[in-house]
C-alpha cells in the first residue's frame, strides 16, 4: 500500500514544476511599470473608422444606418474636454436627432455632427490607455436626376489639449574640459520619444561663469512627430469649429508664453527657467528653444540633476472614409 502523503507530495512537486516551465523557471524578472516608463511613443488620439459603419454601400431615400469612431487615447497624457466634429454631404445624407453614445459608459454625448470627449492617456493603473467607440446614426436622402450612384465623403477631426512631459538627467560641470575622472559628462542628451507628437527631441545644458556662480542656460530641441497640427491650447472649438477668422498669426504650430514649463526637480510643476523667444514655431523639422536657469548655479565639482519639461499645446488630427450611395432598382 503506497503512502498517501506520498502521493500527495508528489503531486504538488509536480505542480511546481509545471509552473516554473509555463512560466520560464526561476530566471523570468517582474517588469515595472512606471509613469516614466510609459512615455515612449509619438502618439496621442488614434482614431479609426469601425468597420461596416457606415457600410460600404447602401440606398437612397431614407436609408439608417450606423456611423462609429474608435478612438484610443494612446500617448502618456489625459485628453479633457477635447472636441470630435464629423463633417458629412448634406445634399445626400442627414443625421438623426439621437445623441452620440460612448459605448463605453453609455452617455449621451450630445446631439448634431460634432460632441466633447475624455479619455484618460497611458498611466500605471491603465498603461493602454483609454479606449471607446462613439456611434450616431446617419439617413439618406434622394439622389438627384438619373444618377444611379453616388460616393459620399466624411471627415472626422478632432481638437483637443495635450501634454509632452519628459524627466532626463543632465550633468553639470564647473570646469568641463578638465581631463580626470568623473561621476558624470556634461554633454548633449538625445531622446527618441515622451508619449506624445511633439517630441522634446535633445537638450544641451551649459554652464556661464559669473561673478556670483554660473548661469545654466539649456537649448531644448523639439520637432512635431505625429500626424496632425499643432495650435494654441484651450482653443479646440475654435480650431474645430470650421472658422479661423480672428484667431491670430500665432495660433497654428506655435508654443506661446505659458506653454513651456522647466524645473531642476521630479515632476516640476513651477517654472524655474525663463524661456523664449516666444512664439516657438513648431513643425516636422526640429526647432530649438533657449531656456536659463532663474538662479545663479554655485557648484565646485561636477554632479547629475534631473531637469523636468513640460510643454502644452492644443494637437489636431483628420481621417476620412467613404461610402457609395446606390438607386434602388424598382421590382415588378
Amino acid at each position: 500500500m503506497i503512502d498517501k502523503k506520498i502521493i500527495f507530495l508528489a503531486c504538488i512537486m509536480i505542480i511546481f514544476s509545471a509552473c516554473g516551465l509555463v512560466g520560464g523557471g526561476s530566471t523570468n524578472k517582474p517588469v515595472t511599470i512606471t509613469q516614466e516608463s510609459l512615455r515612449t511613443g509619438t502618439d496621442a488620439l488614434v482614431m479609426s473608422v469601425v468597420k461596416g459603419a457606415p457600410p460600404n454601400e447602401t440606398y437612397e431615400k431614407g436609408s439608417i444606418f450606423p456611423f462609429a469612431i474608435n478612438a484610443a487615447n494612446k500617448g502618456a497624457s489625459d485628453i479633457n474636454d477635447g472636441k470630435i466634429v464629423v463633417s458629412y454631404d448634406d445634399t445626400f445624407l442627414s443625421i438623426l436627432d439621437d445623441p452620440w453614445t460612448d459605448q463605453s459608459y453609455q452617455l449621451p454625448l450630445g446631439a448634431g455632427n460634432a460632441f466633447k470627449f475624455s479619455l484618460k492617456g497611458k498611466a500605471v493603473d491603465n498603461p493602454d490607455g483609454d479606449v471607446t467607440v462613439y456611434s450616431k446614426n446617419f439617413k439618406t436622402l434622394d439622389l438627384f436626376g438619373q444618377t444611379q450612384s453616388q460616393e459620399v465623403k466624411f471627415v472626422v477631426s478632432a481638437c483637443y489639449d495635450y501634454h509632452t512631459s519628459k524627466g532626463v538627467t543632465i550633468c553639470l560641470d564647473p570646469d568641463p574640459l578638465k581631463k580626470t575622472t568623473k561621476p558624470c559628462q556634461m554633454q548633449s542628451v538625445s531622446m527618441a520619444s515622451e508619449g506624445a507628437p511633439l517630441v522634446i527631441t535633445r537638450v544641451e545644458p551649459k554652464l556661464i561663469k559669473q561673478s556670483s556662480g554660473y548661469e545654466l542656460d539649456v537649448l531644448v530641441y523639439v520637432q512635431n512627430n505625429g500626424k496632425g497640427q499643432i495650435y494654441q491650447r484651450g482653443k479646440a472649438a475654435a480650431a474645430c469649429g470650421g472658422s479661423f477668422s480672428g484667431l491670430g498669426k500665432d495660433f497654428w504650430g506655435n508654443l506661446n508664453e505659458g506653454d513651456v514649463k522647466m524645473s531642476l526637480s521630479t515632476e516640476g510643476t513651477g517654472q524655474d527657467f525663463d524661456c523664449g523667444p516666444f512664439p516657438i514655431t513648431i513643425s516636422a523639422k526640429e526647432s530649438s528653444f533657449r531656456c536659463v536657469y532663474k538662479s545663479p548655479i554655485t557648484l565646485t565639482q561636477p554632479y547629475a540633476t534631473l531637469l523636468f519639461i513640460d510643454l502644452g499645446y492644443g494637437y489636431t488630427s483628420a481621417i476620412s472614409t467613404k461610402m457609395i450611395i446606390s438607386r434602388r432598382v424598382p421590382i415588378k
